[in-house]
Formats: C-alpha cells, structure tokens, sequence
C-alpha cells in the first residue's frame, strides 16, 4: 500500500521522462514544463490520491473482512503518516 520515498521519486522521474519523451525536450526544458503545467506536483499528488484511496477504504472496512484487515494493522497508520506529510 505504501510507497516509499525512493519509489515516489521513481515515479516522478518516470513522468518527467515522459514530458521529454512527448514534447521532444530535454535538460532544464524538462523541469520547466513539469514546474509550470504542474498545479501539483506530482509527488503530492501521488499522496493525496493515496489518501483518498485509504479514505474510501475505511468506508468499506466493516463489510470485508480483507479490507477491514488491511486498514486496521497498516492503513489507518498510513494515512496517518500521509496526512502528515501533506501538512509540511
């Protein structure tokens, strides 16, 4: 369920590979779309649809023994920590 840091930063790299890739750029090109078409960055972005997920998770977790599982020993304390992050 969680992502860590170095994953996240996979991903981000990921997608600026595909904003050169798609706009043929590179270098600084690269970061300056990603900064300026960004409202988000993608990282936060990353943690606030994580978010919204263990959310919508919580609301089932009384009708599925699995999902109540799995908000009850590591969702509840990872949307905990995400919450967290989104406040710095």
């Amino acid at each position: 369920m969680a992502l860590s840091a170095t994953q996240r930063r996979s991903l981000s790299h990921t997608w600026q590979c595909v904003v050169s890739k798609v706009l043929h750029i590179t270098g600084d090109n690269v970061s300056f779309v990603c900064n300026v078409t960004e409202a988000v960055p993608f990282c936060e972005l990353m943690i606030c649809r994580n978010v919204t997920f263990l959310k919508n998770l919580q609301k089932f977790h009384s009708q599925h023994l699995v999902i109540g599982y799995l908000v009850r020993h590591s969702g509840n304390n990872e949307l905990h920590e995400l919450s967290v992050i989104l406040q710095l």
